[in-house]
C-alpha cells in the first residue's frame, strides 16, 4: 500500500527520480569491488545523494524502490549497504 510510505521517504525517492528524469543511470558493476561509492557509481550526483542519507533512510528507500519497481534506485541503495559492510567481520556488522 503506497499509503504506508512516509512523506520524507517519498521525497527522497522523488528527488532521485527527478534528477534522472526517466533516464536510467549506468548500471553498477557487481560484485561491489570498493567500499567507496565514488569508485563504483558513475554519476557524482548519485554518490552525493545516497551518501546524504542515513542507514535507516537507505533501508526505507530500498523498500520503496522495490515496491515501485525502480531497479536503478534499488541497486544504488543496495550497493551503498554493501559498501558499509565490505571487509567487515560478522561481529563488526552486528
Amino acid at each position: 500500500d503506497v499509503g504506508k510510505i512516509s512523506l520524507e521517504n517519498m521525497h527522497n525517492v522523488l528527488k532521485y527520480l527527478g534528477h534522472h528524469k526517466g533516464v536510467e543511470p549506468e548500471e553498477i558493476a557487481k560484485p561491489i569491488r570498493s567500499s567507496e561509492m565514488s569508485r563504483i557509481v558513475d554519476d557524482p550526483w548519485d554518490v552525493k545523494y545516497i551518501e546524504s542519507l542515513s542507514t535507516k533512510d537507505i533501508f526505507q528507500v530500498i523498500l520503496t524502490a522495490n515496491y515501485l519497481d525502480c531497479k536503478c534506485l534499488l541497486n544504488l541503495g543496495s550497493a551503498k549497504l554493501a559498501t558499509l559492510i565490505k571487509g567487515k567481520s560478522p561481529e563488526e556488522i552486528k
